[in-house]
């Protein structure tokens, strides 16, 4: 737990962010699809790819991160979720052809992955325990909210 309301409301925003590019994410790629699709040329198959392998990569970074988080705690393997997210995204924006953009969405999905296990019980561990509910269901707002924007 936290002392000091400040810093916990700073916290618990910081962290829930991770919900928002959850959502954001799983969003984003359905209205971006078309363009790469006419843009590219991309087959059934590939159009198919670059959106699953997000998820694929979500899910092992959900399964994956539970040890780590238990030997090294929550934190810096959080951390470690928001450098993979950045580094996908900065390979995405800068992808010109299809191996480099599955790439880069493979590597942001286990960012995504990591951050939609960990958020919960990071802020869940953080929060007293007459705030727990209210400040865990921020982080699902956000992915809703991450969703709706995108």
């Amino acid at each position: 737990m936290l002392g000091g309301k400040g810093l916990l409301g700073v916290m618990v925003g910081v962290v829930s962010i991770g919900g928002f590019l959850f959502g954001y994410d799983t969003g984003v790629v359905s209205g971006g699809i078309i363009f790469l699709k006419e843009d590219w040329g991309l087959s059934s198959w590939e159009e198919e790819m670059v959106i699953s392998v997000t998820v694929l990569s979500a899910a092992l970074g959900c399964v994956l991160s539970a040890h780590p988080a238990a030997v090294w705690g929550r934190l810096p393997v959080l951390i470690f979720a928001a450098m993979a997210y950045t580094l996908g995204a900065l390979i995405v924006a800068a992808a010109g052809n299809l191996a480099v953009l599955v790439t880069g969405r493979f590597i942001l999905g286990i960012g995504v992955g990591v951050a939609s296990y960990l958020c919960p019980i990071y802020i869940a561990e953080i929060a007293p325990k007459e705030r727990r509910a209210s400040l865990v269901t921020i982080n699902n707002v956000l992915i809703v909210t991450g969703q709706v924007i995108s």
